[in-house]
């Protein structure tokens, strides 16, 4: 008995003191998981609740042991042992359960909690969040500023690149394609690479950019208009016949200016007049065209200085005498060599008097007159090369070539005629620009006919198809883009004359440092 009572204490305190080497096993480890984080301070009530673990840990009693039957409990299970009756539940009286439950919840706390520093409160983490949110949603707004704005620039300066840029882009676009286009042709005219397709849109693009038609001077009675112009027939001397067509003539001449004695000196000048044989609808046609730029003062236009009705039926009207003449005539002499004319026109001479024809136009259409007859038939050469545009009285009759009838009984310059002025007998300064354009065209092949193989019947519809006259040889493709342009089939598209003035200067210059 002795023995037993020996034998079972030892084993007694022997399981006693491997539970308390496991219980202190437990506290140590519990002990470094709070010496963790004993330098920082848990967030809310936390660092309360492992004051509360420690003070709830619990000895077992060494009778409870004895209880046991001599064996240490089993703290990896969830149920104790009770042999004798004595336990209820080893779970009530194991305080390592909430221990170990204690170390797993710190641990899973310290996992997915954010720590604080010592003095600030639980609310703060919600507050750095909410500063984040205000400050990207500003980041934002004001990169969306900076994007308006910078797309409200770009939108500006292309819209303003496009009106002041046109005229070069287009110079620039026909530069490789007409030149390449023409190479090794020898036809009349040659089909752009992408001609316009604008079947009526000159017409409507007219009505929206607001433009006027032609002001025409159409006043009841002619007469009463060259009221002011009138000189006695004793002051008109006829000279050499210059021109003669089937009605209409030109004469040198001399008109004595006014004075008190009623004798001064002579001032040369050109006389109009027609033929006995001509119809009083042809006389009355001379007189209103001739009347078309009476009043204009310019350098480069040539207007009457004074007209003889003596002789209703056979007027005389008198304008200024220049030394060359008619443009198309001069030009046609520098062209034959056998004629021994004083000018070899070079390039930079016929960009010169270009440019003085565009001066004429742009003053014109400062007073809201369309010419509608853009030629050199109809501008005068002096001396200097010096040009002044004219009316186009008696041209029809002087140059029938230039002028068709397409059945509605009137002779027009179907050759020298936009698209719109052709089919819908629009006019507006757009259609002076294609006549120019043709004009240059002349200068530079020294009088030849434009569309000399073309139908005037078809040349609405070759028009529409995108033909345009070939290149002239020897024409730098400067000048031949700019007439490209002049050609362009909306009037929208063509150039205006202050460009074309600015682009002729810029190339005259540029000429002149070469030469």
């Amino acid at each position: 008995m002795h023995d037993w009572h020996y034998n079972a204490t030892r084993q007694g305190r022997a399981c006693h003191l491997a539970y308390r080497n496991d219980r202190k096993c437990q506290l140590v480890r519990l002990r470094y998981t709070i010496k963790a984080v004993n330098s920082r301070r848990l967030a809310g009530k936390w660092h309360e609740n492992i004051k509360t673990l420690r003070a709830n840990s619990v000895w077992v009693p060494r009778e409870d042991l004895y209880q046991i039957g001599g064996r240490a409990p089993d703290l990896s299970k969830n149920q104790g042992h009770d042999p004798g009756g004595g336990l209820k539940g080893f779970q009530q009286l194991d305080p390592f359960g909430r221990i170990r439950d204690g170390i797993r919840d710190v641990q899973k706390r310290l996992n997915n909690a954010t720590l604080t520093q010592p003095g600030e409160g639980g609310d703060s983490d919600d507050g750095v969040t909410t500063s984040n949110h205000i400050f990207y949603v500003a980041v934002a707004c004001a990169c969306s500023v900076i994007i308006l704005i910078a797309l409200s620039v770009t939108i500006f300066y292309i819209t303003s690149q496009r009106r002041t840029d046109r005229f070069d882009k287009k110079v620039n676009c026909y530069e490789n394609s007409s030149s390449q286009a023409l190479t090794g042709q020898s036809q009349t005219f040659l089909r752009p690479d992408t001609p316009n397709n604008a079947s009526g849109s000159g017409v409507s693009s007219i009505i929206r950019r607001g433009m006027s038609p032609s002001l025409d001077l159409k006043p009841t009675d002619v007469h009463t208009v060259l009221s002011d112009a009138l000189v006695d027939r004793k002051r008109i001397t006829l000279g050499e016949l210059l021109m003669e067509g089937t009605f209409g003539r030109i004469y040198t001449g001399t008109l004595l200016t006014l004075d008190e004695t009623d004798s001064g000196p002579e001032q040369e000048v050109y006389v109009k007049t027609v033929t006995d044989q001509a119809n009083p609808d042809q006389v009355h046609l001379f007189l209103t065209e001739s009347v078309l730029l009476k009043g204009l003062a310019h350098p480069n236009l040539h207007s009457l200085i004074g007209a003889c009705m003596a002789k209703p039926e056979q007027p005389l009207v008198a304008y200024p005498a220049m030394q060359e003449g008619n443009m198309k005539k001069f030009l046609l002499k520098c062209r034959m060599a056998e004629t021994g004319s004083r000018y070899t026109l070079n390039t930079q001479q016929l960009v010169y008097m270009t440019i003085q024809i565009i001066r004429g136009i742009q003053y014109l259409h400062r007073k809201k007159l369309i010419h509608k007859d853009v030629a050199t038939r109809n501008c005068i050469v002096g001396a200097e090369l010096a040009v002044r545009l004219t009316d186009n009285s008696l041209a029809r009759d002087l140059f029938p070539a230039d002028y068709n009838c397409l059945g509605d009984n009137e002779n027009r310059p179907v050759k020298w005629m936009a698209l719109e002025a052709l089919t819908h007998k629009r006019f507006s300064p757009a259609t002076d620009v294609w006549a120019f354009g043709v004009t240059l065209w002349e200068m530079m092949t020294l009088g030849q006919q434009p569309y000399a193989e073309v139908d005037p019947f078809e040349m609405p519809s070759y028009l529409q198809e995108g033909y345009r006259i070939a290149k002239p040889h020897n024409c730098p493709d400067e000048l031949f883009s700019l007439m490209a342009c002049c050609w362009a089939l909306s009037p929208d598209e063509r150039p205006k004359f202050p460009q074309l003035l600015t682009y002729l200067q810029n190339f005259y210059m540029a000429l002149g440092r070469y030469v």
